[in-house]
């Protein structure tokens, strides 16, 4: 039932968000579209822009540390997002990364989602929100097992919301609802109920 009223959350939350946006053509043919095949004649795509500035309370780094953890969120506002080939909005994407004893001589980076092989090579954001203030709703991927097992990766619902005052966030992860299987590893990075502070 948990799932079920999380997923109803984001859904509204998703619908609330294409309400608010005013609606502008974009540029037609860029190289993004013309890679996607994307043709104009054909779709009535639209672009969902964030004009007023609704997103910008969620970009930054927020952080919580219990214990000797700190888990680390840097949020950004990326433009022009194509969803499903339909239309454009503008969202927030980010990534998060955990340490342990930030700050001391023994700080250790147990794992960020930007870096989660052995390489230098950067992942893309594995955080994607859309909505309005003060909440917003999108997903989550775990990517670390990525090096030992690429069939690993794991998509968990994410309610991002901010608090009154703008300067503490609740964080509420789930799995998505048909996509468990019977792997019984336990994600140890990605926290389900949190409070978040901005820096």
């Amino acid at each position: 039932m948990k799932k079920i009223f999380l997923f109803i959350i984001l859904t509204i939350l998703f619908s609330q968000h294409l309400k608010s946006q005013i609606i502008e053509a974009p540029e037609p043919y860029t190289v993004f579209d013309l890679a996607q095949g994307i043709d104009y004649h054909v779709k009535d795509l639209r672009y969902y822009k964030d004009i007023n500035g609704t997103l910008n309370p969620f970009i930054g780094v927020w952080k919580n540390t219990t214990g000797n953890k700190t888990f680390k969120v840097t949020l950004k506002k990326k433009e022009m997002i194509l969803f499903t080939n339909g239309f454009y909005y503008d969202g927030i994407e980010g990534d998060f990364i955990v340490i342990q004893n930030e700050g001391q001589p023994n700080e250790t980076v147990l794992f960020n989602s930007k870096y989660p092989t052995n390489d230098n090579v950067p992942f893309p954001e594995m955080i994607m929100l859309h909505g309005i203030y003060p909440q917003m709703g999108g997903v989550v991927y775990d990517n670390s097992r990525w090096h030992s097992d690429k069939s690993t990766w794991k998509e968990f619902l994410l309610l991002f919301k901010i608090l009154p005052g703008n300067t503490t966030a609740q964080w509420i992860t789930d799995e998505r609802s048909g996509m468990k299987d019977t792997d019984p590893y336990v994600n140890p990075y990605i926290p389900k109920d949190i409070i978040l502070t901005k820096q």
